[in-house]
This record gives C-alpha cells, sequence and structure tokens, in this order.
C-alpha cells in the first residue's frame, strides 16, 4: 500500500517540478471562478467527508468531459454557433476547476492517503482544464484565422503531444482515484489482513455516490474511459467483502 501512495506522490511531484501545473496560478484561476462554484466545508482529517468531496469533483469532472467531447463533435454546424462551441469549451474548463477545488482543501489532511489522492486529483483536473483552455484557445483561432486554408497538422490540437499531455492527465486521475482506496483500509503488519475503517452505513452512502457517477462502472475494463474505469475499480474494492466494516466487529 504504501508503495503505491509512494508512486503517486512522486508523479505529482514530478508534475509541478516540471512546470505542468503551476498551484499559484491555478489558484487565481479558481479563485476567480468563485461566483461560480460553491464548495462545502472541507474536514481534511475525515475518510468519508475526503470520498464527499472527491465524488462530487468526479460528476463535475465527467460532466466537463462530456460537455466538451458533444461540443467539438458538434463544431460549428446548424445545430451549434461558433460563439456556442467556444462558451461550451469554456464552461466544460470552469468545471474542471471547480471539481478540482472540491479536493484542494484535502492535500493538506494528516492523513497521507487522503492527502496524496487529493493532490494527485486537484493535478490531474487542472491539467485537464488547462488542456481544455489549450483547446478553446486553439479553436478560437482556428475560426477567427486562416479556417479551413490553414496547413495541414495546423487546424486543431490533435498532435501526438497533446495526445499525450491528455492521456497522462487521464492516469494521474485514476491513480488518484484508486490510492484513496487506502484511506479507508487498515491492514495489519502482515499487510494480509485488513479492516474497513468506514462503518457500514458510510460505506453504503459511498458507494452509492460512486455509482451514480457512473452506474455500469463494475462492468467497465481496461478498455473503458479512464474516469468510469477508475471509480469500477474503486466500487470493487470498497465492497469486497472481506472488508468488515469499522461498526461491524463480529464474523464476516
Amino acid at each position: 500500500m504504501t508503495t503505491r501512495l509512494a508512486r503517486l506522490a512522486t508523479v505529482v511531484a514530478l508534475v509541478v517540478f516540471s512546470g505542468g501545473f503551476s498551484a499559484s496560478a491555478m489558484a487565481a484561476k479558481t479563485k476567480a471562478m468563485a461566483g461560480t462554484c460553491t464548495v462545502p466545508r472541507a474536514r481534511p482529517y475525515s475518510t468519508y467527508y475526503y470520498y464527499m468531496a472527491m465524488t462530487d469533483a468526479l460528476r463535475l469532472a465527467k460532466a466537463a468531459r462530456d460537455q466538451s467531447v458533444t461540443a467539438l463533435n458538434a463544431g460549428v454546424s446548424p445545430t451549434q454557433s461558433a460563439p456556442a462551441l467556444l462558451v461550451a469549451l469554456q464552461s466544460s474548463e470552469a468545471g474542471y476547476r471547480c471539481a478540482a477545488s472540491y479536493v484542494e482543501p484535502y492535500a493538506k489532511s494528516n492523513n497521507r492517503a487522503i492527502s496524496v489522492s487529493a493532490s494527485g486529483l486537484s493535478t490531474s483536473l487542472h491539467q485537464l482544464a488547462g488542456l481544455e483552455n489549450y483547446v478553446e484557445q486553439h479553436t478560437n483561432d482556428f475560426l477567427n484565422g486562416p479556417g479551413l486554408d490553414a496547413p495541414a497538422g495546423t487546424r486543431g490540437p490533435e498532435s501526438a503531444d497533446f495526445t499525450v499531455k491528455v492521456n497522462d492527465a487521464w492516469d494521474l486521475l485514476s491513480m488518484s482515484v484508486q490510492v484513496s482506496s487506502d484511506a479507508a483500509l487498515s491492514f495489519d503488519r502482515s499487510g494480509k489482513t485488513g479492516r474497513m475503517l468506514l462503518p457500514a452505513s458510510a460505506r453504503a452512502a459511498v458507494l452509492t455516490r460512486l455509482r451514480a457517477i457512473a452506474p455500469s462502472a463494475e462492468q467497465q475494463n481496461d478498455q473503458s474511459p479512464a474516469l468510469e474505469a477508475a471509480v469500477g475499480k474503486l466500487i470493487r474494492i470498497l465492497k469486497d467483502p472481506r472488508w468488515r466494516a469499522s461498526d461491524n466487529h463480529g464474523a464476516r
């Protein structure tokens, strides 16, 4: 378990060090959206409330992703004007940043699993917002520039480098979601026998929220979108009958 946490912490540190994520710049962006993003009071010490914040963040991230994909697939067409396309992309970026603001306070948690998971998740969401902003700017330049007369290869952010960055951001999100399970489980020194730290009712509430994000998540596979696949893996961990709830001291 500690190896997985250490790996994710290293990935987050590398992203920040490489300049792929500016905490101060992202904080300024998030503050600028304060009027459109209402975040509940954080309780960084609580595994349950971290899961509440994380599921809210994932719900918003999924909505932002779907909005962007739908808008880009429609393009400028009889059903969508150029201004509407740009507004959709701006809204998607704001959605990712709002999602990040739900989990950012938990990066300061004394619980290392919560802290590392929250750091990774907020970093990935800001990366996705930044990439969305790039798409928005590129689309705006395209619509107001040479347009279809532009040379091949300059018509959109579809370069191999861009694709790698998008995939890396979703991979980081997936790792961050899965590693959150370390905050919910406690193992003995052997690492083989564990128990669930959440009471049964809290565990059920978290599973309900996860299933609402991706109703078919438990049937997801490696070919599924990263968010749904990560949610599916987390559901399978949390519902595992081997982990007795913290308020169930009897035999399972």
